[in-house]
């Protein structure tokens, strides 16, 4: 029997290089080449992402791009991936089932690609991060939070102005599609700030960053996001200082202070941000209560379930509700059928484990960072029609796709002794 030097925590002498006269391998080079263009698509179609205003959406395409350029580069496949793939093929295939009768509607057809386009950048994210380190999801944040810092200029500036194509109701969309989905994709941004500030990165940038990203927050009156934020956020703040708790709460009152005084400024400047302030901030507005009230459809919802095991089917529900189901669990169930309800259930819960997988096998709070960013959307999208979110499918691909071996510290390497027979014996 013999044992090399990996089996004893040790590392390898280097290997000699080639034979002068035998050309060096060039195809690692190409693909490694790859692997740096699809990273650098995929991170612009993060950039890209908080615009939605056309149809399609140009980032649609660059993230199709990015999955087109894993064929040339090191792209690594596991386990993991195929669970994915298998759970949100088939929540997919039973939205087409479901669907596929009412295919004479232009609108059921255009669901039906944008569904699609959405469900391959989970797909695209899963693979892209498979073989992400530290150094490329920290990446990742900084370019996640500098997108939301363009999304709360554009939303500040569109609810001060009032500007008609910037705000819904007087409430900011940004580039977006409405302001509940706008307030839900700062949340990522708010803790990624927060992560940042903790790690001693920038502290400044992050500062201000978090200041402007809350107050955009706010100004979007989403209930869900401004409650998700404060929830999702505490939780990060007091994981990312747990060390440092006293110093870090100093520097949290100075933001809330900051952010306090915005809001004070703008409640005497500013009449719409007067009457929003107390009229959206209740526990239910009018469109939540009745019969047909958000909360009431849920419970409305239950028997039409039980009753249509492949679904109602895109759009049917409009000829029932005034207004969609509002929450995405329940929309797979009733919508899509049995089968897309329980391949989400599933995919909720798989994705939980495995970023605590991730956790309990690193240590490293940057896979806790992500876990928070995706329950922080996921608990807003409970309470919204948010299958398009595309930044749900994203964080969610990346969950799936992160592999803690990636940033587990490489052992020690021990100097090499004179005797090579050392590392090679017979047994």
């Amino acid at each position: 029997m013999s044992y090399s030097l990996e089996s004893q925590g040790l590392s390898r002498v280097p290997r000699p290089a080639a034979p002068i006269g035998v050309a060096p391998r060039t195809g690692g080079a190409f693909f490694a080449a790859g692997a740096r263009l699809r990273n650098a698509v995929f991170l612009l179609g993060v950039l890209a992402i908080n615009y939605t205003w056309s149809r399609p959406s140009p980032v649609d395409g660059i993230f199709f791009c990015a999955l087109l350029l894993t064929l040339f580069s090191e792209q690594r496949l596991n386990i993991r991936n195929l669970i994915l793939f298998f759970l949100v093929g088939t929540w997919l295939f039973s939205v087409f089932i479901s669907s596929v009768s009412l295919i004479d509607n232009p609108l059921v057809v255009f669901q039906f690609f944008a569904l699609t386009s959405v469900v391959l950048i989970g797909i695209t994210s899963s693979l892209i991060t498979v073989g992400w380190g530290r150094v490329e999801l920290e990446r990742f944040v900084k370019v996640y939070v500098f997108a939301n810092v363009i999304a709360a200029v554009v939303g500040i500036y569109g609810f001060v102005t009032q500007n008609e194509s910037l705000t819904w109701a007087g409430r900011p969309t940004g580039f977006l599609d409405d302001p509940d989905m706008f307030g839900a994709f700062l949340i990522p941004g708010i803790l990624g700030s927060l992560f940042m500030i903790a790690q001693k990165r920038s502290c400044y940038w992050y500062a201000g960053a978090l200041v402007l990203l809350s107050i955009a927050l706010l100004l979007s009156f989403s209930r869900a996001a401004i409650v998700s934020a404060l929830l999702f956020g505490g939780v990060s703040f007091l994981i990312f200082n747990r060390r440092n708790l006293f110093k870090a709460s100093l520097a949290a009152i100075v933001v809330v202070l900051v952010v306090s005084l915005a809001c004070l400024i703008l409640y005497l400047s500013n009449d719409t941000f007067a009457e929003m302030i107390t009229g959206r901030f209740k526990l239910a507005e009018e469109y939540d209560v009745g019969y047909f009230g958000r909360y009431n459809r849920y419970l409305l919802a239950i028997p039409m379930i039980l009753d249509h095991p492949l679904g109602l089917g895109l759009f049917e529900i409009d000829k029932i509700f005034p207004e969609p189901i509002h929450n995405i669990w329940i929309s797979s169930f009733l919508n899509y059928g049995w089968l897309a309800g329980f391949a989400w259930t599933l995919l909720m819960v798989l994705s939980v484990q495995q970023a605590w997988y991730n956790w309990k096998r690193s240590h490293d709070k940057l896979f806790l960072l992500i876990l928070c960013c995706w329950l922080s959307v996921v608990s807003c999208a409970m309470l919204h029609q948010a299958e398009r979110w595309r930044f749900l499918w994203l964080l969610t691909g990346m969950l799936w796709g992160l592999n803690y071996r990636n940033f587990v510290s490489a052992p020690r390497e021990v100097p090499a002794p004179d005797d090579a027979s050392a590392y090679c014996k017979a047994a």
